[in-house]
């Protein structure tokens, strides 16, 4: 009954505040529907999947331990997501997932996340919110390739020189940040 209830107030409300996704996020935590929220946030309408994953990022910021027991999820959704507010909140949740050292990721679904990142970041029809985040990410991955490395300087210099403030000041700071 308990995710019913949560649907139907996500889906109803007209308006969908930080105060909202903060009370979902409780939500979600208290009655332990993180496998409902994080199926919600590929499989519903845009709309609803956006509310969903904001209420799922608060909820991880709760209860970040439970991060990493969806660690493969989160990375599947992160990949499979279209809406560039979900996939700007999935970035986020990926960037926390790899800064943190437990993280353990297998070298296939590090190129699988190296490949859709690089597509996202150099796609100039995704918003700089979201190509922001893909910067991190890909700084912070764990590079078995050097053309990575390689293609991750080439990409935040061409952004450095960029006409789009977010995207050339957050640019320079991954420059500083990777020694570049």
């Amino acid at each position: 009954m308990v995710e019913e209830d949560c649907f139907e107030w996500i889906c109803g409300k007209q308006n969908y505040r930080s105060s909202e996704a903060a009370y979902c996020g409780r939500l979600i935590v208290a009655n332990d529907l993180f496998d409902e929220a994080l199926d919600w946030g590929v499989k519903k309408p845009e709309r609803f999947a956006f509310r969903v994953t904001w209420a799922l990022e608060h909820a991880f910021s709760y209860s970040p331990a439970r991060l990493f027991d969806y660690c493969e999820r989160i990375t599947d959704n992160y990949l499979q997501a279209n809406y560039f507010g979900v996939i700007r909140l999935y970035s986020k949740m990926m960037v926390r997932l790899l800064s943190a050292p437990k993280t353990d990721l297998s070298s296939d679904c590090v190129d699988r996340i190296v490949d859709v990142t690089f597509t996202r970041l150099i796609d100039s029809a995704i918003p700089p919110s979201v190509r922001v985040w893909c910067m991190d990410i890909l700084c912070r991955l764990p590079h078995q390739e050097s053309w990575i490395d390689e293609e991750i300087s080439e990409v935040l210099k061409w952004f450095r020189q960029s006409h789009v403030p977010s995207l050339r000041s957050h640019a320079k700071m991954m420059c500083r940040k990777v020694g570049l």
